[in-house]
C-alpha cells in the first residue's frame, strides 16, 4: 500500500472519528455541595446504610455518628475509646454497624431506636442519642481495615502487626464469626496488606498488597494472585451486580477490572500522586477516586473517561456513593495541606469535615 506521501489513503483505526462522544446527560457543573456538621475533628471513614436512609461516619473525636439522609441531622452518636479508624454496615440490613477504633477495639452497634416515643422526644429537644456497643472484641495490634461479608455472617478485620518475634508476620486479617462473637480464623502475611473487600459469594476475600498485587483468598485455603500494578496497591472497591472491581495504587493509577474474569479493562492515569480512595456509584456507572493531590476524579466506568473533576482544598480520607441516587459523600483530610502531603494548621472550630456532592437528575 502506498504511503500518504505517495498518494495513499488513511486507514480508519477508530470509529470515534465518525461517531464523536455524546454530551453527558448529567449536569455535573450544576451539582450542589452540602455540608454535614457534627464531628469536631477529622472524619476518617463514612458509608451509607444499604437502604440509603442513614450515613454512618467515624472520626478522630472518638465517636461514630449517624446522619439522617433527609435533612442531614445527626441522630445518633456512638462513643469510642479512641478515634474511629474504619466502619462498615452489615450488608444484609441497615440496623447493624461495626466500628474499629485506635484503642484496638472492634465494636458492634444496633442502630435501631429504643422506641418511637423516645426518638420523637429526643428530636423535639434537639438532642443526639448516645448508646453503648452491643458487643466488642479487643486485640493486641493496631487495626487498619474492616469488611463485612455480603451474607452478614463474618467480619474481616485487618491488623498491622509490624513484625512478630520470628520476624515472619507483618500484617494479619482476623475472620470474626458474628454468631459466636469469636475469631474463627486468622490469616498471617509476611508483607503489607492494605484495603480488602469480600466477593459476592462471601467465600473469597480480595486484598491489596505492597507488591502491587490483589490476592484472592478463599475460606477453604485456595489462593490466586492478580498482578495489578507496578507499585503498592492501596485501595479497592467492588460492585457485584455490575461485575466490576476498581484498584487504586501508589503508582497514581486506578485500574478497572472485569470481576468474573479478573481482567483489567480500563485504567485512569489522571492522578499525579498515590491513590487513596475509590468508590463506585449505583450500578457502577461512575467511579470516584481521590489521591494525595486535592480533589476528586469522577470517571465513566465503562470508558475510563473523565465525567467531572470535583474541586476540593485537600485530599480525602473516605468516599461513599448513595446506593440509589447520584450523591457522593466525602471526608476531607484537613490534616493534609493543599499538596496532600504537608501538615496543615489545626482546623478552625467551625470546620466542616464531611461534604456532599449532589448531582441533579437527568432531564
Amino acid at each position: 500500500m502506498p504511503s500518504l506521501m505517495e498518494g495513499g489513503t488513511w486507514e480508519l483505526f477508530s470509529d470515534s472519528i465518525l461517531y464523536p462522544k455524546e454530551a453527558s446527560k448529567y449536569k455535573w457543573a450544576e451539582g450542589e455541595i452540602l455540608d454535614v456538621s457534627g464531628h469536631t475533628r477529622n472524619c476518617n471513614s463514612l458509608q451509607f446504610a444499604p437502604n440509603g436512609a442513614l450515613l454512618a461516619t467515624g472520626g478522630d473525636d472518638k465517636s461514630a455518628r449517624l446522619f439522617n439522609t433527609t435533612d442531614w441531622r445527626c441522630t445518633q452518636k456512638f462513643d469510642q475509646g479512641d478515634g474511629v479508624v474504619q466502619l462498615c454496615w452489615n450488608p444484609t440490613g441497615s440496623t447493624s454497624l461495626a466500628t474499629l477504633a485506635a484503642d484496638k477495639v472492634l465494636r458492634f452497634w444496633d442502630v435501631r431506636w429504643v422506641s418511637f416515643l423516645a426518638a420523637l422526644l429526643l428530636l423535639l429537644k434537639g438532642l443526639v442519642r448516645s448508646q453503648k456497643a452491643v458487643w466488642q472484641l479487643k486485640v493486641s495490634h493496631e487495626y487498619i481495615n474492616i469488611a463485612w461479608t455480603p451474607d452478614g455472617a463474618t467480619v474481616a478485620v485487618g491488623s498491622s502487626v509490624g513484625k512478630d518475634e520470628t520476624g515472619g508476620v507483618k500484617d494479619s486479617v482476623s475472620l470474626v464469626d458474628v454468631a459466636t462473637r469469636k475469631v474463627s480464623k486468622k490469616l498471617k502475611f509476611s508483607y503489607e496488606v492494605n484495603e480488602f473487600v469480600w466477593a459476592p459469594n462471601s467465600a473469597h476475600l480480595l486484598l491489596t498488597t505492597e507488591h502491587g498485587t490483589v490476592e484472592v483468598l478463599s475460606t477453604d485455603g485456595e489462593a490466586y494472585t492478580m498482578r495489578a500494578h507496578t507499585d503498592d496497591c492501596y485501595c479497592l472497591a467492588i460492585d457485584a451486580p455490575a461485575g466490576r472491581l476498581a484498584v487504586g495504587s501508589k503508582d497514581s493509577i486506578v485500574s478497572i477490572w472485569d470481576l468474573p474474569n479478573l481482567a483489567c479493562i480500563k485504567t485512569n492515569a489522571r492522578h499525579i500522586t498515590p491513590v487513596r480512595c475509590v468508590a463506585f456509584s449505583r450500578d457502577a456507572e461512575f467511579l470516584a477516586s481521590s489521591a494525595y493531590d486535592p480533589g476528586i476524579d469522577i470517571a465513566e466506568t465503562e470508558t475510563g473517561d473523565l465525567a467531572y473533576k470535583l474541586e476540593a482544598p485537600c485530599a480525602m480520607n473516605s468516599l461513599a456513593w448513595h446506593p440509589s441516587s447520584l450523591l457522593l459523600a466525602y471526608a476531607l483530610d484537613t490534616k493534609a495541606g493543599s499538596t496532600g502531603t504537608a501538615t496543615a494548621p489545626a482546623p478552625a472550630p467551625d470546620t466542616t469535615f464531611i461534604k456532599l456532592f449532589k448531582v441533579p437528575p437527568p432531564q
